[in-house]
């Protein structure tokens, strides 16, 4: 049963569900119908969702329990999480005089997005890691929610379908398969975000420039 939209992204919506068989909660996330009908984002979808079903469950990673296909839809079904993306609460911090979390609060969130990362690396990559990727909740829990959708992104750039966002490595959006080493630049780029409040782009400031307290050994760290 659906129950009402959650948010909209790059490639569709969210929507919160229930499992009827069960009274379960879950997330629908629904992939727009101009992606959902391109070959290449179908298959992206059912091979990553597959594949994220089989992680065993991690306090950083929302569980997702498989895609759904048929001739209306294309969706990735997950486990409910509660709390806010990421991008969400940095609009609201910038809405207070604050440009991000800070560099301890920053540091903590990219650690737990590491550890998640770390517990799927030997079954996929996520390839399209964004500050909507990941969640906080109210009390502080961080979880990645969408590792069995980076892949569609990536193919949806690839196909020429969406425009590639700053924050995808560029060997991804020339159409690579998403790798370690693309989430890698994925993470310097959350950083980045988390620390200065606005997605990485060409020409833009500094973290340290921006931030008070943060080194300029954090600017290389990030450049990397």
């Amino acid at each position: 049963r659906v129950d009402g939209l959650l948010r909209r992204n790059l490639i569709g919506a969210v929507y919160a569900a229930t499992d009827t068989r069960g009274g379960t909660a879950v997330s629908l996330h629904v992939i727009a119908p101009q992606l959902a009908g391109i070959a290449s984002i179908q298959e992206a979808v059912r091979v990553a969702a597959n594949q994220a079903a089989t992680l065993s469950e991690h306090k950083h990673l929302a569980h997702t329990l498989g895609a759904v296909r048929d001739p209306n839809h294309l969706l990735v079904v997950t486990e409910a999480v509660e709390g806010s993306p990421l991008r969400e609460l940095l609009t609201r911090k910038q809405q207070t005089g604050a440009p991000g979390f800070g560099p301890r609060g920053a540091a903590n969130i990219t650690a737990s997005v590491c550890a998640a990362l770390m517990a799927a690396q030997d079954t996929l990559a996520h390839g399209a890691l964004s500050s909507e990727s990941v969640y906080v909740s109210r009390q502080g829990r961080i979880r990645i929610v969408d590792l069995g959708l980076g892949a569609a992104v990536a193919a949806a750039v690839a196909a020429g379908a969406i425009p590639a966002p700053s924050w995808l490595a560029p060997e991804i959006a020339r159409g690579a398969s998403p790798s370690g080493p693309g989430d890698v630049y994925g993470l310097g780029a959350l950083l980045y975000e988390l620390l200065v409040g606005q997605p990485l782009s060409r020409g833009g400031q500094r973290p340290s420039e921006a931030v008070a307290g943060v080194a300029a050994e954090v600017d290389e760290f990030i450049a990397r």
